[in-house]
């Protein structure tokens, strides 16, 4: 998801979310809130896949919109941020003095 295209193929979706089934939908709506199309049909999806190789698969503004919205950091350094909190967990929290323990702001 980090900038390329995406699309979901929902060939059952009628009867996943229709009445009598044991999913309800929550408040994620793939069409309104997805990172791509939805598809039923894999006729369509197809002429997707045909016409995204043609654009040299650049995404769609509506969807790059969508995920820079949702996701901020797509910036390539998420490992590197992740290392650094883990590595935050090892350091103390507070720093004890005798008589005189404060708080570390990190």
């Amino acid at each position: 998801m980090a900038g390329v295209p995406v699309a979901y193929f929902q060939f059952d979706r009628r009867m996943i979310f229709g009445p009598g089934h044991t999913f309800d939908e929550g408040w994620f709506d793939y069409v309104q809130h997805g990172f791509g199309p939805v598809f039923e049909q894999s006729a369509h999806l197809s002429r997707w896949f045909r016409v995204q190789a043609r654009n040299q698969w650049r995404l769609d503004e509506k969807y790059a919109d969508r995920l820079k919205r949702i996701l901020p950091f797509l910036d390539g350094k998420a490992s590197e941020r992740v290392f650094r909190e883990i590595v935050r967990l090892d350091s103390p929290l507070f720093d004890f003095e005798v008589g005189n323990p404060t708080f570390k702001s990190k």
